[in-house]
C-alpha cells in the first residue's frame, strides 16, 4: 500500500512545480509517466481493463517497475483520481484569480468548468468513471466524501 506521504509528495511536486521551477528527478519523472498513462488507460479502457501489466506495456516499462512504485493498483487510480480532481481546481482558481469582481469569479469558475470536458477530455472521462464507481464501491464514495 502507497503511504499517504507518497500521494502528497505526487501532488504537491505537481502543483508547487510552478512556483519552485523544481526539476524533477528521475523518479518523479517515471511516477508522473506511470499516473498519466493511468488516467489514458482509464479514459480509454476503463477500470478493469487498466492493469499493472497494460501500463507497463503502454510505458515501455517493466511490470515490476510499475508495482515499484505503485504495488496497489487501487491506490494508484485513487491518487489519479486525486491528482485529476487537483488539475481541475487549479483550472478553476487560475481562471478565478484573473476575475476582479464577485460576479466576474463566478462567470470565470463557470466558464473554468464549462471549458474542462474540451481543455481535458480525458480527465473529464476519468472523473466520470470516478463519480460512477463512487455510486458502487464504498472506498470511491470515502475519498468524494
Amino acid at each position: 500500500m502507497i503511504q499517504k506521504n507518497t500521494q502528497n509528495e505526487i501532488l504537491n511536486y505537481t502543483l508547487m512545480g510552478d512556483f519552485f521551477k523544481l526539476k524533477p528527478s528521475k523518479s518523479d519523472r517515471r511516477r508522473m509517466q506511470i499516473i498519466e498513462q493511468t488516467i489514458h488507460e482509464l479514459a480509454t479502457h476503463g477500470l478493469d481493463r487498466t492493469t499493472h501489466d497494460s501500463l507497463a506495456k503502454a510505458c515501455g516499462i517493466s511490470r515490476a517497475l510499475v508495482q515499484h512504485y505503485f504495488p496497489d493498483r487501487d491506490e494508484l487510480v485513487l491518487i489519479v483520481m486525486r491528482f485529476v480532481r487537483a488539475k481541475f481546481q487549479k483550472l478553476c482558481v487560475d481562471a478565478i484569480q484573473k476575475a476582479n469582481t464577485p460576479r466576474e469569479r463566478l462567470t470565470a469558475y463557470l466558464q473554468a468548468v464549462c471549458s474542462w470536458p474540451h481543455v481535458s477530455p480525458e480527465d473529464t472521462k476519468v472523473w466520470l468513471l470516478f463519480y460512477y464507481q463512487c455510486g458502487i464501491s464504498k472506498k470511491y464514495r470515502n475519498l468524494n466524501s
